[in-house]
């Protein structure tokens, strides 16, 4: 070590500034409240399908139409604009306050989402792009919003919410 200098300075004598170790807080620009900002995703799609949901195969019935969302226990289907920009997804966990949201962003979906491995994918329906994250237990409350439900999406947020078992709601066959 060099005589005079501080054991915290780096090699041009500068002393090294603190970085935020904090990520519990708000997005700045979108939801507010309790809500954690755990990934944020650039993807380039293929297909203008974003598919969300379990590591399982995407269910064969489950299509698109002329809606902007459709949804399974399993997985969330989205419209995106394919093949011209990059799609800016954020990934949210929420602690169950309840956020306030942006009001440029709508809510296509809401449901409950069932990840068998608590491993959350989302990648386009041809499996050309695809990104994993392990966010734990099986069963959440998933909300998807976009900037353009018409089919011009270029921005998706998705915020899960940990759903308690004891509160699921039976169903009866």
């Amino acid at each position: 070590m060099l005589a005079g200098r501080h054991n915290s300075a780096n090699r041009y004598g500068r002393r090294a500034t603190p970085v935020a170790t904090s990520i519990r807080r708000p997005f700045a620009a979108g939801l507010k409240g309790r809500t954690m900002l755990i990934a944020r995703v650039d993807q380039e799609f293929a297909d203008p399908c974003m598919a969300l949901g379990s590591t399982d195969w995407i269910p064969h019935d489950l299509e698109l139409g002329d809606a902007p969302a459709v949804s399974t226990d399993t997985h969330v289907m989205v419209r995106v604009e394919a093949q011209t920009a990059l799609i800016r997804m954020r990934l949210f966990r929420d602690d169950g306050t309840g956020p306030e949201w942006d009001p440029s962003f709508i809510p296509v979906s809401e449901g409950l989402l069932h990840l068998a491995d608590g491993r959350l994918v989302i990648g386009d329906t041809l499996g050309e792009s695809r990104f994993v994250r392990y966010v734990g237990g099986p069963w959440w409350q998933v909300r998807v919003s976009v900037d353009d439900p018409d089919g011009y999406a270029c921005a998706v947020d998705v915020v899960l919410r940990r759903q308690d078992q004891a509160t699921l709601p039976i169903h009866r066959s």
